[in-house]
């Protein structure tokens, strides 16, 4: 949740600009867990955190929410 609330500290000091550089990360997450549920989990991140739930929350929700079911 670093970026996110990076970005919205900066937000509040003014207008963020994007740059025409490019990020590889890696795709494995959402090719494993689909589109929908990849968001879904990522929103709940984000809701949760914006409630004040503890990061050691958030981790391990997001651990054992995104595993792959076989």
């Amino acid at each position: 949740m670093e970026d996110f609330e990076l970005a919205r500290r900066l937000k509040k000091l003014g207008r963020i600009d994007l740059l025409e550089l490019e990020a590889s990360t890696s795709d494995r997450r959402w090719r494993a867990l689909g589109i929908t549920r990849t968001t879904l989990i990522n929103q709940a991140i984000v809701i949760g955190y914006l409630l004040g739930c503890s990061p050691y929350s958030l981790s391990s929700w997001y651990r054992r929410s995104s595993k792959v079911r076989r």
